[in-house]
């Protein structure tokens, strides 16, 4: 992940089965957004995703 966010990127989405990498993600890139699937509806990630542009 910190290679990644190195390279730029600043929006990291987990797919289920958990939300174990969007947790750790959070607390190693406070600027960057993390979705956890598993806890969010689909609208909500939109409107995060709407959010960061």
């Amino acid at each position: 992940m910190v290679s990644v966010f190195q390279r730029g990127c600043n929006v990291a989405i987990e797919m289920p089965p958990g939300e174990t990498l969007t947790g750790l993600t959070k607390k190693a890139f406070l600027e960057s957004l993390c979705i956890s699937v598993q806890t969010m509806k689909v609208e909500e990630i939109f409107d995060q995703l709407e959010f960061m542009q």
